[in-house]
């Protein structure tokens, strides 16, 4: 929109206008020579609230300049979101933004994947990691050993203390027929009983027996509903797969369908899932990891290799490598404000 000039020309859109009442702007912006049209919204980022009269343009590099309107806060209780779509009404990466509020509060930073980007950035998300695995006595980790019911039970009581924030008491007495309080795995089956993660028949346990991916995946959902770690938001009913060697009477079918709902778990090639199929100890750290949406610093590692805990027996070249050492390597994880999956170490 606009009027002509006095030789009855007009150019549109600008490459400046002012928000409106909806907190949009159309402007026109040149990337590398190439002319595009933006549309622009600006918004509170708590509220989602337009916010009206924000000057916008876009300078001769390309990027977009905003300017609030007196009386509009911007500091970390009061990010402003930007949102930016081209002429298709696509989302528009990675587009230098700067805005300034009228105290001279100043942010910058380029919109993500989604075309948007919220400002002043926060500070990253940090997680602490703690090591959940540990090897043999020997140095070894035996990758391509299989894992058994007892090393399983290890790995999930380490997890839930450390989410919960407790210590593992001494087993008191054998919750199940064929374990006994001074075993090595006791405390976290005892521990694990007490918060429904193992459940079943008091009569067996079966600790040295291989845990199949059934099992491990029913242990996983207890996990996470004890922990309440489930993101709704993550559910994707898309992935409501029926395996072809999962039927609707078999033990375990209601926890590989919600694993599979929220991607935590997936078939094969040819529509299985092969539940009763044995799992090894790099396949169960890798899928724990998946589990968990923990990803190993691979560059952190290669710099600090010696100061990690290593084993003789899993060398770079393995490709479970980097699991291995995330599942048994505690650390700080930071994550990217743009990509959310992007785990640093500092440790």
């Amino acid at each position: 929109a606009g009027k002509t000039d006095n030789t009855g020309q007009l150019i549109v859109p600008a490459t400046s206008g002012n928000t409106n009442g909806d907190g949009v702007v159309t402007i026109g912006r040149t990337d590398d020579g190439v002319k595009q049209t933006l549309t622009v919204k600006v918004s509170k980022g708590d509220t989602n609230r337009p916010i009206k009269n924000a000057e916008v343009n876009t300078s001769k590099k390309g990027d977009v300049n905003i300017q609030l309107p007196e009386g509009v806060d911007m500091d970390e209780k009061n990010q402003i979101l930007v949102d930016i779509t081209d002429q298709k009404q696509q989302a528009k990466p990675d587009v230098p933004v700067t805005v300034k509020g009228d105290l001279n509060q100043k942010g910058m930073g380029e919109t993500d994947k989604d075309g948007q980007l919220l400002l002043p950035e926060s500070a990253p998300k940090t997680e602490k990691h703690s090591a959940y695995i540990v090897g043999y006595t020997d140095g070894t980790f035996r990758p391509e050993a299989q894992m058994t019911r007892a090393e399983a039970s290890a790995i999930f009581a380490r997890l839930l203390a450390a989410a919960k924030n407790e210590n593992i008491s001494p087993a008191k007495y054998a919750p199940f027929a064929d374990t006994t309080v001074n075993a090595w795995y006791a405390d976290y089956v005892n521990y694990l009983v007490g918060y429904g993660v193992i459940v079943g028949d008091k009569s067996a346990f079966r600790p040295n027996e291989d845990i199949s991916r059934a099992e491990l995946t029913a242990m996983a959902v207890r996990y996470f509903e004890v922990v309440g770690q489930k993101d709704t938001a993550s559910r994707d009913i898309t992935n409501n797969v029926k395996f072809n060697d999962v039927s609707g009477s078999y033990w375990a079918a209601d926890y590989i369908q919600e694993a599979a709902l929220y991607g935590w778990v997936q078939g094969y090639g040819n529509g299985s899932f092969k539940a009763e199929a044995k799992i090894t100890r790099a396949e169960a750290v890798t899928l724990i990891n998946n589990l968990l949406g923990r990803v190993a610093d691979s560059e952190y590692i290669a710099k600090s290799g010696r100061r990690l805990n290593l084993f003789s027996d899993v060398y770079t070249q393995h490709w479970a490598y980097a699991a291995i050492l995330e599942a048994a390597n505690s650390h700080t994880a930071v994550y990217d404000n743009k990509d959310k999956t992007a785990e640093s170490w500092n440790r």
